[in-house]
């Protein structure tokens, strides 16, 4: 367990904008996030909102998100170490630059299992995103690597499938600027991944310049739908269910929100 800071509890507010700001008013997102069932604020008195005490704060890492971490740990055989957040930073990020849409492997989005194991959003019908906390970096995180399905190892040389081909762009990004392009049936190596949200992108050596790198992607989530680009690039991991506006919320979710106040 974890004893937030108040600029942690700020910035978990900043990475879910959307419902009322203010902790304690219905239908808020810390609410939604105290709620027990979600497992993030076990153990912390129902009234911590109002009292002005720090809710003691649980880092879970969610099914089907993206984890990042160094090579085995020896101390711990078979575990990872996973790359968090200091909760204890004299300094939290910038929520606006540093989030799942960007760094996903450190923001994951909440997730449930249903009793025939498929993932649906918390209530049913919202997203709420979580910071990968640890407690210091003297006591990082870990994670069984049994139960992690490693990115396909790089180099890796793959061949273009989409029908109308792919860009090769400057950043990892589709805001970014088109370098040239790519035709069905045109073969790369990839050289190393960067996950933003649910786009997995890859590297990969400029065709012109071989000191520079250019970027593809190579899994892509339009309008809920995933699309894969190459033919030999794919992962058995379904993504993350895509996140959905957390304000207005839904009807359906609404009886989820019991935590501290209820329902008026």
């Amino acid at each position: 367990m974890i004893r937030l800071s108040r600029d942690a509890i700020n910035f978990i507010q900043e990475l879910n904008p959307g419902r009322a700001l203010a902790m304690g008013r219905k239908q808020s997102n810390m609410t939604a996030l105290a709620w027990p069932g979600t497992g993030q604020f076990n153990q912390s008195s129902d009234t911590w909102w109002k009292d002005g005490d720090t809710p003691k704060f649980e880092t879970i890492g969610y099914a089907w998100n993206t984890y990042a971490g160094y090579p085995e740990d020896k101390t711990y055989p078979g575990y990872v170490r996973l790359l968090t957040i200091s909760h204890d930073s004299d300094n939290m990020p910038d929520a606006s630059l540093h989030n799942w849409y960007t760094e996903p492997w450190l923001y994951h989005i909440m997730t449930s299992i249903a009793p025939n194991g498929r993932q649906y959003r918390i209530g049913k019908s919202f997203s709420l995103f979580v910071p990968m906390f640890s407690k210091s970096k003297n006591k990082p995180l870990y994670h069984k690597l049994s139960d992690l399905e490693p990115y396909p190892a790089t180099p890796m040389e793959v061949t273009v499938s989409a029908p109308s081909g792919i860009y090769a762009r400057a950043l990892p990004s589709t805001a970014s600027d088109i370098v040239y392009s790519l035709q069905r049936g045109d073969r790369v190596v990839i050289q190393n991944y960067y996950p933003r949200g649910n786009d997995v992108w890859a590297s990969i050596a400029d065709k012109y310049n071989r000191e520079a790198s250019r970027w593809i992607c190579l899994r892509q989530q339009i309008m809920g739908a995933m699309y894969h680009y190459t033919e030999e690039w794919r992962m058995a991991t379904e993504a993350v269910l895509p996140p959905v506006p957390v304000y207005p919320l839904d009807k359906q979710a609404l009886p989820y929100q019991k935590y501290g106040h209820g329902l008026e």
